[in-house]
């Protein structure tokens, strides 16, 4: 486990919960608009990695909730036993992945308390931008069965970086209602390395646009929510 830092921590990476979250090093992805691109190379030349007891040490006494994130958790060697033994101590786990590791989320999904997947996008369009060579649409769909097969609480998000449409939004959105999942978030894409695109979504018309969908699927008696993050 490539542990390079612990958040004691923070009111926004569980929804409703104050939680710790543990930052791992390295992911499968390399996404142009990551603005985690610091921690994406597994490479840990003069890097400080921290141990399970280094990690304990540094979660409050009152905090009961876990968040992972990266990089890609299920990227790390050790990651299911690693969650194993936060649950062992008595701590309620949530997850951040990518939705490539559809054998670890499998095996973990119903120890873990909360799953949060990005959606970069049309599925099929992942190689074509350049977001990973390796992942194939088949496991990013099984992570999705996964995911809204279990009991878990769950969201599902996709960042509303340069390139993505309102088509593409609403062709997710119902994808994930007919499969029941439990919410869909929007979130505002952030310029990284002080770069300036010439077009991507303002936070108005990402509110517009889930306010639009999320009146469509209460009308209709959905269960899915959506809603505009940030």
């Amino acid at each position: 486990m490539n542990i390079i830092k612990v958040e004691p921590v923070s009111l926004v990476d569980w929804p409703g919960q104050i939680a710790s979250v543990i930052h791992v090093k390295g992911c499968n992805f390399n996404c142009n608009w990551c603005f985690n691109k610091d921690i994406v190379s597994f490479d840990m030349n003069g890097v400080i990695s921290i141990g399970f007891k280094g990690v304990m040490a540094l979660i409050p006494e009152k905090i009961d909730h876990i968040i992972i994130t990266g990089g890609e958790p299920f990227a790390q060697h050790g990651i299911v036993e690693f969650i194993h033994k936060l649950k062992d101590e008595g701590y309620k786990v949530g997850i951040h992945t990518n939705g490539s590791f559809p054998d670890e989320l499998a095996v973990t999904i119903y120890s873990l308390d909360y799953v949060a997947m990005d959606i970069k996008g049309y599925v099929n369009m992942y190689p074509e931008r350049g977001f990973s060579s390796v992942a194939s649409m088949l496991d990013v769909m099984d992570c999705l069965y996964v995911i809204t097969d279990s009991p878990t609480p769950h969201e599902f998000r996709t960042t509303m970086f340069p390139g993505v449409t309102k088509n593409e939004v609403y062709s997710i959105a119902n994808m994930l209602r007919h499969l029941n999942a439990d919410a869909y978030y929007l979130q505002p894409y952030i310029p990284v390395n002080g770069e300036k695109p010439k077009e991507y979504m303002s936070r108005d018309r990402i509110n517009k646009i889930a306010r639009k969908i999320s009146k469509e699927f209460n009308a209709k008696g959905f269960k899915t929510i959506v809603i505009a993050r940030g």
